[in-house]
């Protein structure tokens, strides 16, 4: 999760970009201008999706009455660069991975912004079930035992 001051609703981000291009430091002083993430993974248009369904996520959470779209830019500071590398990284592991944009708690109220998120966590978890109980299970089977 990150806070971009300037939501006034929630994000579910599509995408992770392969580009740091800080416009300020972070909290350790680095600030990489137009570079990639990761060198080996080429350009820094080079982009990595979530493999999670994040329409139907959001349509579900809106009927919900939350206010949540979908996006497909992180940004270029510190959440893209957290995202990317987590999906970069859930590539190989196959780990789930998402990036949630949450507005201050100006616009929307920490325990708004909690309930949101326990919704969030409790649906991808629905989904996740009903994609695992969809897949056919593959009965074991024990070889004849060979008599003489």
């Amino acid at each position: 999760m990150g806070v971009d001051c300037g939501a006034n609703n929630f994000r579910l981000e599509q995408k992770g970009v392969n580009e740091a291009d800080f416009q300020y430091h972070d909290e350790r002083g680095f600030s990489p201008r137009k570079q990639p993430i990761v060198r080996k993974n080429g350009t820094t248009s080079h982009a990595v999706q979530t493999t999670l369904p994040i329409a139907k996520l959001a349509s579900i959470l809106r009927k919900k009455r939350f206010d949540v779209q979908t996006s497909t830019d992180a940004g270029r500071f510190v959440c893209n660069w957290t995202y990317y590398l987590s999906l970069h990284r859930a590539k190989q592991s196959g780990a789930l991975v998402l990036f949630l944009h949450v507005p201050s708690v100006s616009q929307i109220k920490l325990e708004e912004q909690l309930k949101f998120v326990k919704a969030l966590v409790r649906q991808i978890a629905v989904l996740v079930r009903a994609e695992e109980e969809s897949i056919p299970k593959v009965k074991a089977t024990t070889p004849a035992l060979a008599t003489s």
